[in-house]
């Protein structure tokens, strides 16, 4: 195979071709504002990568290509072209786009990750245009949000819409790895958003799962599925599935997303799927709780939109009518989660003032 050596190679506005690879090697640099193109060949640099112009990598021959990466990497575009798989191996940041063309598709291998500049996104990935991830990476943004506006984050997988509540700075992470929940395994992708103002949200929540994320599972019958402490418990959110997104409607606070069969935490179990009363909410004194006969529950928690357990107690067996005190509580958000000893729970929403 014929390589393309480069000790130290600066560029202006002009365009560099390559057949069967550009190698850069520990001595050298690559610095440029053009274009640079791989037909059909690897891109390597074991040194500093700084493109202000486009790395364009087409795979014609539908092989395996690879783009390996240094210490320090940047550029304003890559762009794919062909129906080859390239892989990425390394840390790259991107300043303005991400661009599939054709049936081309990428592949972060471990320990490998993608930091999208605050302009930049992706542009094109679809069934047939892929990203998959090694478990341990990731594509991550850093955007504002404003209340009330459509905010896509760079398209790197959640669109968020409507909204009471500016997030402001926000950090989205798209991880690649999956979780237990209940013994059975997720699909192969999360997400975990953490916005600067993280509570009544009250957003609608598009989250794009691809089909080579979905692990086996079947796209409808998945719900999302919530995480508080980092992926050791989770509660079933529901949602609706369509062909490519997963909606969640009225999302209170953000932290670890991921999605597994709805029957998990199962939705369809005679305490989730049952008529539990909350009232008064917003609520200044005393909730009161109404309980359907044959429930069983026996237990209640009280969390804050961050996660943070503020008061449990117990609930007596076929008690139907429950009285709990929440006036010492502060002003602002709460969930309450009643569970039974066979595990399966509920999660309700109130406002103490």
């Amino acid at each position: 195979m014929r390589r393309v050596i480069w000790f130290l190679f600066l560029l202006s506005k002009t365009v560099l071709y390559a057949q069967s690879g550009l190698f850069v090697n520990s001595e050298g640099s690559l610095t440029s504002k053009g274009i640079v193109t791989i037909t059909n060949g690897d891109f390597v640099s074991s040194t500093t990568v700084q493109l202000g112009g486009t790395l364009q990598i087409k795979g014609l021959d539908g092989k395996l290509h690879r783009v390996e990466l240094g210490s320090i990497n940047s550029m304003d575009y890559l762009e794919l072209y062909g129906n080859s798989q390239i892989e990425l191996e390394g840390n790259l940041t991107l300043n303005r786009e991400l661009l599939f063309n054709d049936n081309s598709s990428l592949a972060l291998v471990a320990n490998s990750y993608i930091i999208l500049a605050e302009e930049a996104e992706i542009v094109g990935e679809s069934t047939s245009n892929t990203i998959t991830g090694a478990d341990g990476t990731y594509i991550t943004t850093t955007d504002f949000h404003l209340a009330g506006t459509t905010q896509d984050f760079g398209h790197i997988g959640i669109e968020v819409s409507n909204g009471e509540t500016s997030m402001g700075e926000t950090q989205v992470y798209r991880r690649y790895g999956t979780f237990e929940i209940e013994d059975n395994l997720t699909i192969n992708r999360y997400y975990e958003i953490n916005p600067t103002t993280n509570s009544d949200l009250g957003l609608d929540v598009l989250f794009f799962i691809g089909d080579v994320d979905l692990n086996g599972l079947d796209r409808e019958e998945l719900a999302a599925f919530r995480s508080e402490d980092g992926g050791a418990t989770f509660t079933n959110e529901g949602g609706t599935s369509y062909s490519a997104f997963h909606l969640v409607e009225d999302v209170e606070a953000f932290s670890i997303w991921t999605f597994a069969h709805a029957d998990l935490l199962s939705t369809e179990d005679n305490l989730l799927s049952s008529s539990i009363t909350l009232y008064p909410n917003p609520v200044a004194g005393q909730l009161q709780l109404g309980i359907p006969l044959g429930v069983g529950t026996n237990s209640y928690t009280i969390y804050t939109t961050l996660g943070k357990m503020v008061q449990t107690g117990k609930i007596d067996a076929g008690e139907e009518t429950v009285y709990i005190s929440v006036e010492n509580l502060s002003s602002g958000v709460y969930f309450i989660n009643l569970q039974r000893e066979d595990a399966k729970q509920k999660t309700l929403r109130f406002i103490k003032i």
